[in-house]
C-alpha cells in the first residue's frame, strides 16, 4: 500500500501531544487536519490547510532549551491520503489511496 511522509510538524506541547504519542505507542492511525495562518494586521487569517488521513506517528520527541518551557513537540507523520488546501486562491492538490 502506498504511503505518504514522513511529514514533519514541531509545537508547542499540549493536550494534543498525548493524543499524538498514544498513537505511536498504540500503533494506530487517525485523521488530521493542519490549519496554518497568516497574520494580517490585527488579526489572524487562516490561509491553508492540509489533511492527512490514514496517519501514523512514526516518530515523537519532545524538548526544552535548558529545561525552559514552553515544550516543543516534534513529530514525524506518514500518511495513506494528503490534502492540501489554499484558501486564499482555491486550489486544491489530493493525493491518495482508497483503502
Amino acid at each position: 500500500m502506498r504511503q505518504h511522509g514522513p511529514v514533519r510538524i514541531q509545537k508547542h506541547w499540549s493536550l494534543a501531544s498525548l493524543q499524538f504519542y498514544s498513537a505511536l505507542a498504540r500503533n494506530k492511525t487517525f485523521t488530521v487536519t493542519m490549519e496554518f495562518v497568516t497574520q494580517n494586521p490585527g488579526q489572524m487569517v487562516l490561509d491553508h490547510t492540509v489533511k492527512l488521513t490514514g496517519a501514523g506517528s512514526t516518530s515523537f520527541a519532545s524538548y526544552s532549551e535548558l529545561g525552559q518551557l514552553p515544550v516543543t513537540d516534534t513529530i514525524e507523520l506518514v500518511s495513506q491520503k494528503i490534502e492540501m488546501v489554499d484558501l486564499k486562491g482555491g486550489a486544491v492538490v489530493r493525493d491518495g489511496v482508497t483503502p
